[in-house]
């Protein structure tokens, strides 16, 4: 993801925007062992563990498709951030 990510981002906040985005997915990963203990009260436990592995690999599948393709393009070179 590391490279898929510096291309997605200008060089002045390239690393806070991958920073932020490692994290925030971290952050909602880490929400989802907690909503499968909430939700195996009402479910069984291997439904309520499948409901949530298949929502993250739909998440992940949906962000692999609208996030632009960069093969080929030219990074945006700026100097004057490069040199702060």
């Amino acid at each position: 993801m590391g490279a898929f990510f510096t291309e997605l981002f200008p060089t002045a906040i390239r690393g806070s925007a991958q920073g932020f985005s490692y994290n925030l997915g971290r952050g909602v990963g880490a929400l989802f062992p907690a909503l499968v203990g909430f939700f195996a009260i009402h479910m069984r436990l291997g439904h309520a563990i499948a409901l949530f592995a298949v929502s993250a690999y739909l998440l992940m599948t949906l962000g692999v498709l609208l996030l632009p393709e960069t093969c080929g393009v030219e990074l945006e070179e700026n100097e004057k951030s490069a040199i702060v």
